[in-house]
């Protein structure tokens, strides 16, 4: 029968222990509130540098999608036109709504990535046992 040795179970155990004070301070340090989330954004610099714009063959499949539709609209897309004041405040008014609802959704991955971290290491181990 095989044993394993004082060593091993010890470095085992001291391995659990780690494991467990890294997914403990995972939960602590998850953001409260959009506040928190700012400052996050903020020490992170300039948020939307890793877009890429398209190019190549990409650019080209997107422009061969868009043809062969006619946009038709209908009587409730139809507005009348707007003055250049309205129209500035509108579309202030509309990065504001998508920069919080940005902030929002940064807010619910942040605080959904400790859950991610234990449900991806309880499927590792439990792929290992049903192995």
């Amino acid at each position: 029968m095989y044993t394993l040795s004082s060593k091993l179970k010890l470095f085992s155990i001291i391995l659990m222990v780690v494991g467990l004070l890294g997914l403990i301070y995972g939960f602590i340090a998850a953001p409260d509130s959009i506040e928190d989330v700012k400052e996050i954004v903020a020490s992170h610099g300039e948020h939307g540098e890793e877009h890429v714009p398209l190019t190549g063959q990409a650019e080209d499949e997107l422009e061969d999608d868009a043809t062969g539709f006619d946009f038709v609209p209908s009587e409730h897309e139809i507005t009348t036109e707007r003055t250049d004041e309205q129209e500035h405040g509108m579309i202030e008014a509309g990065e504001e709504d998508h920069e919080a609802e940005h902030l929002e959704h940064l807010l619910h991955q942040l605080q959904n990535k400790p859950w991610a971290a234990l449900y991806v290491s309880a499927f590792f181990f439990f792929m290992i046992a049903l192995g």
